[in-house]
């Protein structure tokens, strides 16, 4: 979880927004939110999607066996992996 944080607070400050104005968005108090921003609060996932709307990031659930081939797209590397993360399915 403390990677979404880190995330949350990059996408936060890359739109230019304070931690103010997103609390105030979410309806919840700005030290609650600083306290989620720097992992210190057990938070519930319906706010975590509730932050991430307000920052227009999407969240997407992978199965634990897809990680790998999701993060070879997203990070365009897919081609220099020694060998491929998926199949065709007309080879499996």
């Amino acid at each position: 979880m403390s990677k979404i944080y880190g995330i949350i607070k990059e996408r936060r400050k890359t739109l230019g927004l304070t931690q103010k104005v997103v609390s105030e968005k979410l309806s919840i108090p700005q030290s609650h939110f600083s306290k989620i921003e720097s992992g210190l609060s057990d938070t519930r996932m319906s706010t975590i999607v509730d932050i991430c709307r307000v920052l227009e990031l999407e969240m997407t659930l992978v199965p634990n066996n897809k990680i790998r081939v999701v993060r070879a797209l997203m990070e365009d590397s897919y081609a220099r992996m020694d060998k491929p993360a998926w199949v065709p399915d007309e080879e499996a």
